[in-house]
């Protein structure tokens, strides 16, 4: 083997390696980012401190209640969550079965806030699209 060839098959190893690198590389960051849209919990603290500040002044008027019942829209999943945090000690349950109910919903037209609206007394509108009503219990 002379020389010249020894050198193209060195640098075709190289360039094959550098390749297989490339590859495994965007790959691997593919992964990470679809791991970060699979898990929206794993939001900034920032991103947390704001979507739980939403619920201040509504956490003031939970504060006499033991349990209020739950629903959202279903776009977020970590919001029920959050919202349990925002408002402990008071126990947030899914459903509107409790004398009052908090709202939490992302879109202005969404079937579930539809369904609150026609079946629930609205009680005080905190805005953000955060609400409370009076629920089925009364």
């Amino acid at each position: 083997m002379d020389v010249s060839t020894f050198l193209r098959s060195r640098w075709r190893g190289i360039a094959g390696i550098l390749l297989v690198s490339a590859l495994a590389a965007y790959n691997l960051l593919g992964v990470v980012s679809w791991n970060r849209l699979r898990h929206p919990s794993d939001l900034d603290t920032n991103e947390i401190s704001t979507y739980i500040r939403r619920f201040d002044e509504l956490r003031d008027t939970l504060r006499f209640y033991r349990v209020a019942g739950y629903r959202d829209d279903g776009q977020d999943p970590a919001g029920w969550f959050l919202a349990q945090y925002a408002h402990a000690p008071t126990v947030l349950v899914q459903g509107a079965e409790p004398s009052v109910v908090v709202a939490n919903f992302h879109s202005d037209t969404s079937t579930m806030k539809q369904w609150v609206e026609d079946n629930l007394r609205l009680v005080q509108d905190f805005g953000q699209r955060v609400r409370l009503y009076e629920g089925l219990g009364q």
